[in-house]
């Protein structure tokens, strides 16, 4: 593993109305209103993991390609850590505690001896209708992990009809609702989503009026 970054990707999803341009979020059961994202799998490009995404976050798979918005390497969050691939953590003390994490996942790291790299993650999930919180130290090879992220952003426009309102399964065992909401007055994102969508309006404005010449 040489990669100095982990590669993720941001959509944009908009849809032209008679009111105006309006964009599509999903509020997350138990982390708020977002945008569709996601990690790029090892044998993807970045455009093949923003259909994958929009898929499996919005049930949606009929689209219509607009542009690359642009692209930033940057830290990860928190001082976090990101895996380049997917590794069973196990607790160390040899108990049958263990958490399966896929490649993005995050964590926190508490030391690092003998390029072994003893991290703490944390995660929550729904199962049974119950949230799950899962915790776990451990130690995984130090190679897997990096500190920054390279995201590429999106713009693309939804082919098929919706309902303004629907519920879709999605990973982890969550349910999403998905929902449209007006591009000018949109709902409150979290705050590093909310700077994404400030960064590139513009642009998205700038597709619909090209489109509509």
């Amino acid at each position: 593993m040489n990669a100095s970054f982990i590669e993720k990707v941001t959509l944009f999803i908009t849809r032209e109305t008679p009111s105006g341009i309006e964009l599509l979020m999903f509020q997350h059961p138990n982390a708020g209103i977002q945008l569709p994202a996601g990690t790029v799998e090892i044998d993807e490009i970045p455009e093949q993991a923003a259909f994958r995404e929009a898929f499996e976050e919005t049930g949606l798979d009929q689209w219509e390609w607009v542009q690359v918005l642009g692209v930033e390497i940057v830290p990860i969050l928190d001082g976090q850590l990101a895996l380049l691939k997917a590794f069973t953590l196990h607790n160390p003390e040899g108990m049958p505690h263990f958490a399966q994490l896929q490649r993005g996942a995050k964590v926190q790291r508490l030391s690092v001896h003998d390029n072994l790299a003893r991290v703490r993650y944390e995660n929550e999930r729904m199962q049974d209708g119950q949230i799950i919180y899962e915790h776990i130290v451990g130690e995984l090879p130090a190679a897997l992990l990096v500190e920054s992220q390279r995201r590429t952003f999106f713009h693309l426009r939804t082919a098929q009809q919706t309902p303004e309102r629907w519920d879709h399964p999605a990973d982890m065992g969550w349910t999403f609702t998905c929902f449209w909401t007006p591009l000018a007055n949109h709902a409150v994102l979290h705050s590093t989503q909310a700077g994404w969508l400030e960064r590139w309006k513009r642009n998205l404005n700038l597709n619909a009026i090209q489109k509509a010449k």
